[in-house]
């Protein structure tokens, strides 16, 4: 649905949607002016019309009443004046003597802050809003945040153990996996988090809001804590770029707490020290320490540390369903702790990741996201927490408390603020607030729990409170000092609905540098987005705001919840009530570069208030391959990415990782050139590859990846072309929430880059061997089409943005068919692109032999047409969501310059779904479907198809290519 500007309003006004980043949506709807305050600051045409208009609204905080009955600020206040001058206003405020100002002051910072920037900020040129406050009308005014309680939590708890006195049982260590060779290029060593600029900080993430207990509805009941406009949500949106960023983090050596769950898994195991899943090695003792994360006895257990390895405890869950999970420890911080070693199992070996317990702990803090297999398996689907310590410090200790596979959803969190329960929410736990994941991490032996997570006036005011709190509870000063870590929390922004661009938040009562870290971010978020939004590149212009900074009332980085532990601020990643904007905030694409701009703006902070280095992780290789190199070995090769700019550095060393399923990766090669040779490959196995980049500033995101099936002499017949490049808006996941369906920016549900997998799994059920390549390496002559005699070529749902097939791609297939080559295409958007939008239409026809009929065939099934090479495929579906993605516009195609109709779409008039040539009696063979190949969700029905394909190729069975070039 299109919307036009009147639309856009009436939405706005329908849903309560446009409300800046924090503040209760329930005074959203009140006028307080009593003219429409947005439309009446828009009118006001002079500072001292708008004084007046802005003390008129503030007057009303006090009287005018939302839906519970509540005012934005104490009955009885008063707007004593207002000041404009410098792009600064101040407004001053009495409040009746004899009411419990302080008690409501948090709620009242933030509500009314939000109210007055929402309506006039953008209206009146503001860069600060200032709230001042007295009770009674003898007493001198004080800022807002000033009236807020200093509530005294435990941050500092140095739950030290007697290393001197350990006991326990010897027992001999745990096994471990041997590490193997690869010839000629040294040893292969264990996967594990990058060092990088970040390596020895902590950063604390908070992607804001979410699902929400709202006690005081008529019947109480869950909620979002903002609306949903232009089929986009604040706080899920929060969410996505919060995920987005930790990866960057992470990947450059960050230790990363987020204080909403990370990534996207419904499922969730839980592992206490007194679990039946937890194995032990070696000497281990019972703590009696009050701090701890779950009921049992011992409450934790801790082992002496070593320089070498004595002392192993194994946490194997039960998975209950294959996939990507999360994984998160909880471990109580103490002056005798370690840089503790995490030893995580997975699909595709074991990855290392270590976190220093004297510096962070109390709280889940992520150990990366892997993927595992159904099931039990210590070998391929555990965490082992070793007491390997190479400094061999005396009298020091690692600590074996909780393990956290998987988000899971919401459980019972207790009773509501009237003392009434609150019932399940049914969402998954990351789509909740963060007060309630918050609540369930918080462990034993806070004195005063609910001083964290239930300090506000409401579900929605405690979680403006929580992460801070959470953040200063967790973080151990060890040293480091206030500019050893930071905060950031991610949210975007509502206005007028003209206003664009991002904006850093200051506060009140700021920390020590936070006026120059809101600066940092919001500047750097404007470069790199400014630099990679060329023309033509994204769908609108990123605008640079003149103003990138706003001072006003924020709790969320105020210094008082955050106890002086470091810096924070809020960035504002864009404004969602803008059609600009919130179509920008909808593209992966641009969610990824405000990340990385985020990311950048750390390394730079970190720079310059701690001496940190100023190294950028690089950019993923581009141009991948992977070939037999005809003696049993594989020869993977890449070119660097780009360098500068709005990007990374470049690198100094590459690392190529191995798997065996291509979703679980590990067994790392680094090498300082552009190609890896790796030999003792298992022959007649399919073996799966990655490439990442690495300097000084950590290691970059994967390339795509790879597969080769590994022939023990001669090359492959068989060419694997991935050419699926796209990611944007529309291939998000809608998710329900009326009045519309907002996107979700889950990537592996967009464009996950591996659908090799499905490719190769096919091919490799027929005997025969294949290499892969991006397309790209196509397009730079790296590789030459004619070298194979098939070819296998992925196209998904590019289009014509990213184009399926360019100048250079329309030429090397032509000169590949010319020469008897046999081609297997698939994907939804090619008749489209090259016919429909005229980027081929020759290509299309005279080569592809393709003719476009309609761009949706409005069914996810097909069946085989008789007489042709799928006769034999009764029925078959390809909507394969959660798997891949949804193909949503399946080309429907018929038959032109000697092709046939070789599949059919189910329903009214079966148009073509696929398309078979037979060429000439020596080859020149095409087999096009109109949707994407990997999307069929039946693996039976793939294998089928492909070797239907292969045969009327003439390639059932393994044939040596000096066969093909006789041909």
């Amino acid at each position: 649905m299109r919307f036009t500007s009147a639309g856009v309003a009436l939405c706005a006004a329908v849903t309560g949607s446009v409300w800046p980043c924090s503040g209760c949506l329930e005074f959203a709807e009140i006028d307080f002016t009593g003219a429409g305050a947005a439309m009446a600051a828009r009118a006001s045409e002079t500072p001292q019309a708008m004084s007046a208009l802005v003390q008129r609204a503030a007057t009303n905080f006090g009287r005018l009443r939302n839906a519970q009955g509540e005012t934005l600020m104490p009955e009885g206040t008063i707007c004593d004046s207002v000041e404009m001058s410098g792009g600064v206003m101040t407004v001053r405020f009495t409040a009746p003597e004899g009411i419990d100002f302080p008690a409501l002051a948090a709620d009242a910072m933030e509500n009314a802050g939000a109210v007055l920037r929402h309506h006039f900020a953008e209206a009146a040129d503001l860069t600060e809003c200032r709230l001042l406050v007295r009770v009674g009308t003898e007493a001198e005014h004080r800022p807002i945040h000033e009236w807020i309680p200093s509530d005294s939590v435990e941050t500092d708890d140095d739950s030290s153990e007697d290393a001197a006195g350990l006991r326990g049982e010897s027992g001999p260590p745990a096994d471990e996996p041997v590490a193997g060779n690869v010839t000629g290029q040294g040893a292969l060593g264990i996967a594990g988090q990058p060092q990088g600029a970040l390596s020895g900080r902590t950063v604390y993430l908070y992607g804001g809001h979410g699902w929400t207990w709202e006690q005081d509805w008529t019947p109480p009941d869950w909620r979002l804590q903002r609306g949903v406009l232009l089929n986009m949500n604040e706080d899920q949106g929060n969410l996505d770029q919060q995920n987005f960023l930790a990866y960057y983090l992470f990947n450059a050596g960050a230790t990363v707490v987020t204080f909403r769950p990370i990534d996207y898994q419904p499922n969730a195991v839980i592992l206490d020290n007194t679990s039946a899943g937890v194995a032990w090695s070696g000497v281990w003792s019972d703590s009696s320490n009050s701090t701890y994360y779950g009921p049992g006895s011992p409450p934790y257990r801790f082992a002496a540390t070593s320089t070498s390895e004595t002392a192993t405890a194994t946490y194997t869950p039960a998975i209950p369903a294959e996939g990507f999970y999360p994984v998160y420890t909880w471990v109580n911080f103490g002056s005798d702790r370690v840089n503790q070693l995490y030893r995580i199992r997975h699909t595709g070996g074991e990855s290392q990741v270590r976190i220093n317990h004297r510096r962070v702990g109390c709280g889940w803090v992520w150990l990366g996201t892997y993927h595992f297999a159904s099931g039990s398996s210590a070998a391929n689907g555990s965490v082992v927490i070793s007491n390997q310590e190479l400094s061999g410090d005396p009298g020091t200790i690692v600590v074996a408390d909780a393990i956290r596979f998987g988000n899971g959803h919401g459980e019972d969190y207790g009773l509501d603020d009237d003392g009434d329960p609150r019932t399940l929410s049914g969402y998954l736990r990351e789509t909740e607030s963060t007060r309630y994941w918050i609540q369930s991490m918080i462990g034993n032996g806070l004195a005063s729990p609910q001083t964290i997570y239930n300090n506000g006036s409401d579900d929605e005011s405690d979680s403006w409170q929580a992460p801070p709190r959470m953040a200063a509870r967790m973080r151990r000063d060890d040293g480091q000092g206030t500019t050893g870590d930071l905060y950031l929390g991610m949210h975007t922004n509502a206005g007028s609905g003209t206003s664009r661009g991002a904006v850093g938040l200051i506060t009140g009562s700021p920390t020590a540098n936070q006026a120059a870290w809101a600066a940092l971010v919001a500047d750097e978020v404007d470069a790199d987005c400014t630099a990679e939004d060329g023309p033509g590149n994204w769908p609108y212009t990123w605008n640079d705001r003149v103003n990138s900074t706003f001072t006003g009332s924020y709790g969320e980085i105020t210094d008082g919840y955050l106890g002086g532990e470091m810096d924070a601020t809020i960035i504002e990643g864009g404004y969602h009530d803008n059609l600009e904007d919130s179509t920008l905030l909808r593209e992966p694409r641009v969610r990824n570069v405000i990340a990385r701009a985020c990311y950048h703006a750390m390394v730079r902070y970190f720079n310059q208030f701690d001496s940190g280095p100023l190294a950028f992780l690089p950019e993923s290789p581009v141009r991948v391959r992977a070939a037999n190199n005809g003696t049993g070995g594989v020869v993977v090769s890449w070119q660097p990415g780009p360098v500068g700019g709005a990007g990374g550095d470049a690198a100094t060393s590459y690392v190529v990782y191995r798997s065996t399923n291509g979703l679980g990766f590990g067994n790392p090669a680094t090498t300082t050139g552009t190609s890896l040779t790796i030999n003792g490959l298992t022959a007649n196995q399919t073996h799966h590859f990655r490439v990442a980049a690495r300097n000084a500033g950590g290691e970059s995101l994967p390339s795509e990846v790879l597969a080769v099936r590994v022939r023990a002499s001669g090359a492959s017949p068989i060419l694997i072309v991935n050419g699926y490049d796209r990611l944007d808006r529309s291939n998000n996941v809608p998710e329900d929430l009326p009045p519309m369906a907002a996107d979700r920016l889950r990537l592996r549900r967009n464009n996950s880059y591996d659908y090799v997998i499905q490719h190769a799994s096919a091919l490799a059920s027929t005997g025969t061997w294949f290499d892969t390549c991006a397309n790209e390496a196509v397009i730079s002559g790296d590789v030459n089409l004619s070298s194979y005699h098939t070819v296998v070529w992925i196209l998904g749902e590019e289009s014509t943005v990213d184009r399926t097939f360019d100048s250079a791609e329309q030429t090397a297939v032509t000169n590949f068919l010319a020469g008897n080559g046999r081609l297997f295409l698939s994907g939804a958007e090619i008749g489209w692109d090259l016919e429909a939008q005229g980027n081929g239409l020759s290509f299309f026809q005279n080569q592809l032999r393709g003719d476009y009929v309609a761009d949706d065939a409005d069914v996810y099934s097909a069946t085989g047409a008789g007489g042709t090479i799928f006769s034999g495929i009764a029925s078959l579906s390809f909507n394969s969501p959660p798997a891949t993605y949804d193909p949503n516009f399946p080309d429907t195609l018929q038959g032109i310059n000697g092709s046939v109709i070789c599949l059919r779409y189910t329903g009214a008039g079966t148009p073509g779904a696929a398309l078979q040539y037979p060429g000439g009696l020596t080859g020149g063979r095409i087999v096009l479907l109109g949707f994407p190949f990997e999307c069929i969700t039946s693996a039976t029905i793939r294998n089928q198809m492909m070797s239907s394909v292969l045969a009327f190729f003439g390639t059932t069975v393994p044939i040596e290519l000096s066969v093909f070039s006789a041909d």
